[in-house]
């Protein structure tokens, strides 16, 4: 008697590993191929033509990376760049390195611009 509840709870923890490995097979190969895919989309953000590379991470946008791939795009771009694409990315990406670099670099410009009011609405402490 004792132990048939013991075998029930045994029974059922198989069952949600086995649920838990089916469920993680098909996001591992996704996250394997987004991996893969990566590298060239980020050569072609970084040299490629404007914007080029976003039919290119169709599939991309919950890869981890994915900033950055936005971040390069943005970067190349940096002496055309309006006041409002960037803050757009810095609320989208709040509080990540991507978001830093892009304010960081930003501020350089809107000092060579010599575009202090909006230098001082982009700085923070």
């Amino acid at each position: 008697m004792f132990f048939r509840p013991i075998l029930f709870v045994l029974s059922l923890c198989t069952s949600l590993a086995a649920t838990c490995a089916i469920a993680a097979a098909p996001a591992a190969e996704e996250l394997r191929l987004q991996r893969e895919r990566f590298p060239l989309v980020w050569e072609t953000a970084r040299h490629g033509p404007p914007d080029a590379w976003r039919k290119m991470a169709v599939g991309l946008e919950r890869y981890p990376l994915y900033p950055y791939l936005e971040l390069a795009g943005l970067q190349k771009q940096l002496a055309q760049l309006q006041q409002g694409v960037v803050a757009e990315f810095l609320a989208k990406w709040a509080e990540s390195l991507p978001a830093q670099s892009l304010r960081d670099a930003f501020l350089q410009e809107l000092a060579r611009r010599g575009d202090w009011k909006n230098f001082l609405e982009f700085y923070t402490d």
